[in-house]
């Protein structure tokens, strides 16, 4: 049996290989895909990644855990951390390579953070920093104030275990990539070799969670990204499998203490829900 390939090194795409530095310790680029766009395991050696989405839900993957990034979040991806992400057609994201020193932040897992009006200004801002010439005066200033923010900027939901047993894994990961799959836990026991109980019994004792709770909380994620990025409260709860319109504005009610109409309504006058 051969080795398992180590992880891809990969540095800030786009930027040609250029790394941020103590002098220039953050490096930012957009980009848009305009397919669905998945990169396999890999890490990054040398910068901390923000991944900030704009348009799309963003999916990244770790060995013991899913984020689910829908519009208007960042994730936090630390030094070494070996990750996968997935991005669906026309997503459009801004990508923050940091340098680790820069950040002064020791946890060894992502983080989600909500993206402010402020987080959001000055990243545009420094977007348009050319990236090969030394900063300015007003330039450093704008780059400390956006580290400063992402310090301070506590830690959102929509963070998933993973199971370790791959039985309930590839249930979790394909319930990740499609959330409006409706198989029922019987179903997918019979997909990967399992039984109902066993299968409850995996999401139980490795999620923290009953599988009922973790399609929950996957179709939740995969709403916010939908609403945020236009959808109709119909289209949201015909995509995600919901019978009727009602039950899926009872989930979200029920988990976010919101209606769906008034989480748009936030959005749309830029507050949070």
């Amino acid at each position: 049996m051969s080795a398992p390939r180590a992880p891809k090194r990969i540095s800030l795409q786009g930027m040609h290989r250029i790394t941020p530095t103590a002098r220039r310790p953050v490096l930012v680029v957009a980009e848009t895909y305009v397919t669905a766009t998945a990169f396999e395991p890999h890490l990054h050696g040398d910068q901390v990644q923000l991944i900030c989405a704009l348009k799309g839900t963003i999916q990244i993957t770790s060995e013991d855990s899913i984020w689910i990034v829908p519009p208007g979040k960042a994730v936090l991806i630390p030094l070494g951390l070996v990750h996968a992400v997935r991005a669906p057609n026309n997503a459009s994201v801004r990508l923050l390579g940091i340098f680790p020193a820069a950040l002064r932040i020791k946890s060894p897992a992502c983080r989600l953070l909500n993206l402010s009006p402020l987080i959001l200004a000055l990243i545009e801002a420094i977007k348009e920093f050319p990236p090969t010439k030394p900063l300015d005066g007003p330039q450093s200033r704008l780059i400390d104030t956006l580290l400063d923010q992402l310090r301070a900027t506590p830690d959102e939901a929509f963070h998933l275990p993973r199971p370790r047993d791959q039985r309930a894994r590839a249930v979790a990961d394909r319930l990740a990539n499609d959330p409006g799959d409706r198989t029922t836990l019987e179903g997918w026991g019979r997909k990967v070799g399992a039984s109902r109980r066993t299968l409850q019994r995996l999401f139980e004792d490795e999620t923290g969670m009953t599988f009922g709770v973790f399609r929950r909380q996957v179709q939740l994620s995969a709403a916010v990204g939908m609403l945020s990025a236009g959808a109709s409260v119909t289209k949201v709860a015909h995509d995600l499998g919901y019978e009727s319109t009602s039950a899926f504005v009872q989930m979200f009610r029920q988990a976010m203490h919101i209606t769906p109409g008034r989480y748009m309504a936030s959005l749309s006058r830029g507050t949070r829900a």
